[in-house]
């Protein structure tokens, strides 16, 4: 695949090693289903060309890899970032007011509560789900 202009990752089953992912810089859409074991996105940090992000289970400190220089963020760019199920410890990467997401979707298990966190990101579309947990 190196060889290759791949644009888009898409992975529904849980891998052990993402960091394959960060060889790909041309790299348009990332969507990971299943990223329990993810603790860490530094694998998006060398993308200069994401603009679709969507991640699920994952348990990170914070979300620096998607905008790690000023020359990453593009003035209203149509990112799109959705996080399904992840516990994030500190989003302050996305409240940048340079940063403008044109869309964000952030799913949580019934209780989280943590709509308010979430509504000072500027963005085009603002989804907060809240789902019943598969017991």
């Amino acid at each position: 695949l190196k060889s290759s202009q791949v644009v888009g990752c898409y992975i529904f089953d849980a891998l052990e090693d993402y960091s394959f992912i960060s060889q790909f810089t041309k790299l348009h859409d990332v969507f990971i289903m299943c990223g329990g074991a993810i603790t860490d996105i530094s694998f998006m940090k060398d993308l200069k060309e994401w603009f679709m992000f969507y991640i699920e289970d994952a348990k990170l400190s914070n979300l620096e890899p998607l905008f790690p220089t000023k020359e990453k963020i593009k003035a209203m760019f149509p990112y799109c970032v959705g996080f399904g199920g992840c516990e994030i410890d500190d989003i302050s990467v996305l409240e940048n007011p340079e940063i403008y997401l044109s869309e964000l979707v952030v799913l949580c298990p019934k209780g989280a509560n943590e709509r308010e966190r979430w509504q000072n990101i500027r963005c085009g579309t603002y989804g907060y789900y809240e789902y019943e947990s598969r017991a």
